[in-house]
């Protein structure tokens, strides 16, 4: 986790909660991949935000960069492929699965120690 901040929405109304019904609108997602020349790694970031909805409101607000080194020995692996756009993109799903997995779970740990319900 390179960046995180975390903070209670004082104006959510729990008592209103069964109302709003949760939206992936709410979150906005950002991936990017680095690809070190000389080295066999990539470097794979994800930035999530919380966006308040225009009615209801989150429980929380929170921005988090978490970023995932993996192993890539290209020479490896691409010469034993006929197809090494989609092995590499393969690869990219999977650090995407890894990373953002371990995001969800970071926010769900945080926000599980607040006033309201888990995120």
């Amino acid at each position: 986790v390179s960046h995180f901040a975390f903070f209670v929405n004082n104006d959510h109304d729990p008592d209103k909660e069964e109302d709003f019904d949760f939206s992936p609108d709410f979150i906005q997602v950002k991936a990017s991949a680095e690809r070190f020349e000389g080295e066999d790694s990539i470097l794979f970031s994800i930035d999530i935000d919380s966006q308040q909805p225009s009615e209801g409101s989150l429980p929380y607000e929170f921005e988090l960069t978490i970023n995932g080194l993996f192993a890539f020995p290209e020479k490896e692996i691409l010469n034993k492929t006929k197809k090494p756009d989609e092995l590499f993109g393969q690869l990219l799903n999977s650090c995407f699965s890894m990373v953002y997995g371990a995001a969800r779970q970071f926010i769900q740990n945080n926000t599980s120690q607040g006033p309201y319900e888990p995120l």
